[in-house]
């Protein structure tokens, strides 16, 4: 039989496991709150399990408005994966801008691109928030160093680097246009961005752009009818 005292170790060793078990359940429930499954989600076939694609997936037209003021609701950004780019730079066609919010000369940047987009008859433009992967050195930001190659500019230790606003029109995987006008502008030499972007400079880098992006709209086979 047991003793007394074996009685109350026993009763205590019970009550221990019953909280070790609420406890685990509690902190399950909190995992599951938040970071939710839900059977409806869905996955772009071309992205990889990691967080920059997540977040890239899920942020919307109306997060692209949060993080981009400047540019209103009416815009035409398509937020996509890293995998995404690289995909439209190997292969694709359309207009990649790499930039980000916190960018104030991306902010400034982006309606002038919107403006230029709505002039030209193009429906998307391809966004990449490209700061994450700079800053690790991610092997996307990478494969996009090699693919836009030569239009990029030079660091302090004379490497490729993306600096932003950074857009390129791609048509069959052939880059037929790239700005980066101000991505290196500073304060300091160029005045705030409400400064330089001054009525002339948008004109002029609205007629760039749409001249740029209406080259997308051309035949492969110039003039004249083809057969393709």
């Amino acid at each position: 039989m047991l003793t007394k005292l074996e009685k109350v170790e026993k009763k205590y060793l019970w009550a221990i496991i019953i909280i070790l078990i609420l406890v685990i359940a509690n902190n399950k429930r909190a995992m599951l709150d938040k970071y939710p499954t839900s059977p409806n989600s869905t996955t772009n076939i071309n992205s990889t399990s990691n967080t920059t694609n997540t977040d890239s997936t899920t942020m919307s037209a109306n997060d692209f408005t949060n993080e981009y003021p400047t540019v209103g609701v009416d815009h035409v950004f398509t937020p996509v994966t890293g995998e995404q780019i690289v995909e439209i730079l190997r292969s694709g066609s359309g207009v990649v801008y790499l930039g980000f919010n916190e960018c104030g000369w991306c902010q400034a940047y982006v309606p002038i691109l919107n403006q230029a987009a709505k002039q030209a008859g193009i429906e998307k433009i391809y966004y990449f928030d490209i700061l994450a992967d700079r800053r690790k050195q991610s092997s996307i930001y990478h494969e996009i160093l090699a693919l836009l190659g030569n239009h990029l500019d030079k660091d302090e230790q004379n490497l490729p680097r993306v600096y932003v606003p950074d857009v390129s029109i791609v048509k069959n995987g052939q880059i037929i246009f790239h700005n980066n006008d101000t991505s290196q502008a500073t304060s300091a030499k160029d005045g705030s961005p409400e400064q330089y972007w001054t009525s002339e400079r948008r004109e002029q880098l609205l007629e760039k752009l749409v001249a740029g992006m209406r080259q997308l709209e051309e035949s492969n086979c110039g003039a004249g009818s083809c057969n393709l």
